[in-house]
């Protein structure tokens, strides 16, 4: 997870995990009898949001044992300094995270824009070639435009492979038609990327078969005619979604040029989320995204393990 990120979820999260205070529900005593305190909604949301910390996930699962009782909203401690404890090791451990964040003076306003999980760095030219694949997505990508929004580059995070663009131009009440657009437009290359897959899945096949080349050469062909026409829907798709019109063969090729290097760096792992600043309206548009990014990762592990078998 990005520093940020666990920043930001620890300061919102902080005062109401300090608020628990088991002495003030229904009597408890100090021992080592059981008791079962009653988790208000807000509480529950912290302690959800605060799970995906990864560093704090043994401090949480110390700290409360979720229960099935009578009341599904509670929680069960058995000794009260024990809890006291927990609760102090888990709040303690929400500071340093805050106290790292601003400790190292970076901007703590609120960004809305995306927050972009590079694929596996190997090298520095391979995060030069990223770089500039996602300066031509974000950049020269006509589905990249808006009247009134532009991207500005914010930051890398901290030791991690995150970099962060910021929408700016636009006073933002809920929605952004440039992250609107973005997410339409990475929505749609992950199914070019299903269909490029299918081809080359179809293409190996065909390899193997016993056909005459020139057989061969007209189904290849047959093939990558499908393939392009998806492409040309997908391009006409976005123009519908988007509203934005292609104007020329110029922006044709830079649009099929924007998909083509973003079904390659999915492949390779690229990861498109908004920021955990934005808005739950702009949040709603990248989640539907989440699940197929992890069947991506679950496929090129899959192959990865493939490959090393062979070898």
């Amino acid at each position: 997870m990005k520093l940020r990120d666990a920043y930001i979820i620890c300061k919102r999260n902080k005062e109401i995990i300090y608020k628990i205070k088991p002495e003030a529900i229904g009597g408890f005593v100090r021992g080592n009898r059981n008791h079962n305190i009653l988790i208000t909604r807000d509480m529950e949301n912290a302690l959800k949001d605060l799970e995906r910390i990864p560093c704090l996930k043994d401090i949480l699962d110390k700290f409360i044992t979720l229960k099935n009782t009578n009341n599904a909203n509670s929680f069960s401690v058995s000794n009260y300094d024990d809890f006291k404890n927990k609760k102090e090791c888990l709040i303690t451990s929400m500071d340093t995270i805050i106290k790292l964040y601003e400790s190292m003076n970076i901007d703590t306003n609120e960004r809305i824009g995306l927050s972009i999980k590079l694929p596996l760095i190997n090298d520095l030219t391979d995060f030069k070639n990223y770089i500039s694949d996602l300066e031509f997505i974000f950049n020269k990508s006509p589905f990249s435009k808006t009247e009134n929004e532009y991207f500005k580059f914010k930051s890398i995070d901290v030791g991690s492979i995150w970099i962060e663009l910021i929408v700016v131009g636009v006073a933002i009440s809920g929605g952004s038609f440039l992250l609107n657009n973005i997410a339409a437009f990475i929505d749609k290359c992950i199914i070019i990327r299903s269909h490029l897959l299918t081809m080359k899945k179809q293409e190996a096949e065909l390899e193997k078969s016993e056909l005459e080349n020139s057989e061969r050469e007209d189904i290849f062909k047959g093939i990558k005619k499908l393939y392009d026409i998806a492409v040309k829907n997908t391009i006409h798709d976005l123009e519908q979604s988007t509203g934005y019109t292609i104007k020329d063969g110029e922006e044709i090729e830079r649009a099929k040029q924007a998909i083509e290097k973003t079904v390659q760096l999915l492949e390779k792992g690229l990861e498109i989320y908004s920021t955990i600043d934005s808005p739950q309206e702009i949040k709603a548009l990248f989640e539907p995204l989440e699940m197929k990014y992890i069947s991506i990762s679950n496929e090129i592990k899959l192959l990865n393990d493939s490959k090393l078998k062979e070898s």
